[in-house]
């Protein structure tokens, strides 16, 4: 927030200098030069500064997870606004009247003529620009075909330009890392599955730029509803070079190991990049909820299908998984009563045969370890129905005398959203795509086929969920942002046509935001519309200089064209350093290379 206000910050102390030193010319006494420079920019100056502030309050009062996210960043924003108005007022008169002298009065030295010789070259290039100007507000019929065109210009944009850009949530960071999970078959033991990860592993040793791996067997980075612990269970964590130090992209890397291991047979393997709260991050994420499990994996299997058809979509994965191998042991109550072996009991005998007991703890310095005894381990499933049970006579009982031991097959997770069944269906999108893009078409081509039953619902969640409710945020700030600095405006320049003639720069300023994202390939981002709203503040503020001194000429005596005229020549040097300070200072980061 500092960053970007560095700008915004000097531009109101350079419109009072300007000013004050222009009246240096004029008035001998430097103090009365500075008090009566800055009085003359006060409006303009507390209209500039109070709209950079307004703007940031809708920001600060977003209720959305983004909104608690960015609304440091707008209270930043707010006092540092609030400190330029307090210093243009203050300091900057102050020190003018204190360290600068009127060129009249400079020593004649080498940067003395260079300032001389740059004013001489910039106020030739103003009264050109003013001539230009003036011409084509004394020949009327070329006045109304210049605003036609601006207006069409404007429409074009939002038709053509507008039309070519989508919406994602945050642009994908290159941070060098990649995660890929792997979901083996559920009946796999921990020994196959390290197996199959070291061979995954192997071919991806190749890759260029690795620095190292990281393999991690029985246990993986879930998203919501995706299982994290299982013997079945596997991820490889890739770090390669930074990206200032190679010549490719993670999102070209990424496509090339997904389709390195589309071979994979007899798995599920899904590669991805660090999400920007950590973990995997997925831009394609629903929720099909409902109360049958059955029908929830038929329709969720039937929705990824139909979606990896979906132009734009680069994986589409869904947390349905084969079921694992369950032995279930089913108390025969009536002959367990006729023993006298409560229900409870078997459990407890069952589990410890299967499991053993902890016996004791052993001590040894500063170290507990757990003595546990449990049967020697042999291979079988048989012999669990020959576990043996203590009688009431002291004679053995075999376990299947008291209890059917049936071999089934379970769910390994059942997943819940606002307590009902749920199954995820998670994916990524093609590098170049928008996820409001895809996720129209792929809302086209289910509503096509009418892929979800009657009583299921399937709804947004994870980062599009966040993005539908970023925007509608968005949407009202933005609104709110224009309608207070109307209000702010027209009760600082007492006029409700001037601040209606300023707020006619937007739609213009709104030209370049949509031709900057289409001739970069960018998406409208959260960034996106933050740097819109704080460009709100921004952009009326040559315009607010110009009908100010308007106003001033107007009350002088001047005609109404003479007056506008005026305004611009004598307002036409402090506009462009009040446009250039807001753009350099934030050229350094638009032009950084971080992640």
């Amino acid at each position: 927030a500092i960053g970007l206000s560095t700008g915004v910050l000097v531009s109101n102390s350079i419109v009072v200098l300007e000013n004050v030193v222009a009246k240096f010319e004029e008035i001998d006494n430097h103090w009365e030069a500075a008090c009566r420079g800055a009085s003359e920019v006060g409006v303009a100056v507390l209209a500039s500064a109070g709209t950079n502030v307004v703007v940031m309050l809708p920001l600060a009062m977003m209720t959305s997870l983004v909104g608690m996210m960015l609304s440091a960043f707008a209270l930043t924003t707010l006092i540092v606004n609030a400190v330029s108005i307090l210093i243009s007022f203050t300091l900057t008169p102050i020190l003018c009247a204190l360290m600068l002298q009127p060129a009249s009065r400079r020593r004649n030295n080498a940067l003395s003529r260079f300032g001389a010789r740059w004013n001489q070259g910039f106020q030739r290039f103003a009264e050109r620009y003013t001539a230009g100007i003036r011409r084509v507000a004394w020949h009327k019929y070329l006045n109304l075909p210049i605003v036609i065109g601006f207006v069409v210009l404007f429409i074009l944009t939002l038709k053509y330009g507008g039309s070519r850009l989508g919406f994602s949530f945050f642009e994908s960071d290159d941070r060098g890392r990649v995660f890929i999970r792997v979901d083996l078959p559920s009946y796999y033991d921990l020994e196959t599955t390290v197996g199959r990860l070291e061979g995954i592993q192997a071919r991806l040793l190749g890759l260029s730029d690795l620095d190292h791996v990281l393999t991690t067997a029985g246990k993986a980075e879930s998203f919501g509803g995706q299982p994290n612990e299982g013997v079945y269970l596997g991820q490889i964590e890739l770090f390669f070079k930074p990206k200032t130090a190679r010549g490719w992209a993670i999102q070209d890397r990424l496509n090339e190991i997904r389709a390195m291991l589309a071979s994979e047979t007899d798995c599920m393997v899904s590669a991805s990049v660090p999400g920007k709260m950590g973990g995997q991050a997925f831009q394609i994420d629903y929720n099909l909820s409902g109360d049958g499990l059955a029908t929830l994996e038929t329709a969720a299997t039937a929705i990824r299908e139909t979606g990896r058809a979906v132009a734009g979509v680069a994986q589409l994965d869904t947390t349905v998984r084969d079921p694992k191998p369950e032995i279930r042991i089913v108390p025969k109550r009536t002959i367990l009563a006729d023993l006298g072996i409560p229900a409870a009991r078997l459990g407890m005998i069952v589990r410890a045969n299967i499991d053993g007991i902890e016996a004791a703890d052993y001590k040894r310095g500063d170290r507990t370890y757990a003595i546990r005894v449990k049967l020697a381990e042999r291979p079988g499933q048989e012999q669990i129905r020959q576990f043996l049970l203590p009688g009431a006579d002291g004679r053995p009982i075999p376990l299947e005398t008291v209890a059917d031991v049936e071999e089934t097959r379970s769910t390994i997770q059942i997943f819940r959203v606002d307590k009902q069944r749920t199954v995820k269906i998670l994916g990524d999108i093609v590098p170049g795509t928008t996820m409001s893009a895809v996720g129209g078409r792929i809302a086209a081509a289910l509503a096509e086929r009418n892929l979800i039953p009657p009583g299921y619902r399937l709804d947004t969640s994870g980062m599009s969920e966040m993005m539908g409710e970023a925007l509608a945020d968005f949407g009202e700030a933005l609104l709110l942002a224009a309608f207070l600095t109307l209000l702010t405006l027209a009760a600082i320049l007492e006029s409700w046509s001037r601040p209606a003639l300023v707020l006619l720069t937007l739609p213009m300023g709104l030209i370049g935001v949509i031709w900057s994202l289409v001739l970069t390939g960018s998406a409208i981002t959260i960034l996106v519309l933050l740097g819109t709203l704080m460009l709100i503040g921004v952009v009326v503020n040559a315009a607010i200089l110009i009908v100010d001194k308007t106003a001033q000429n107007l009350h002088a005596g001047m005609c109404r064209r003479e007056a506008m005229l005026a305004a611009m020549a004598d307002q036409f040097r402090p506009v462009l350093m009040v446009v250039l300070a807001s753009g350099l200072g934030m050229l350094p980061i638009a032009l950084s290379t971080g992640i």
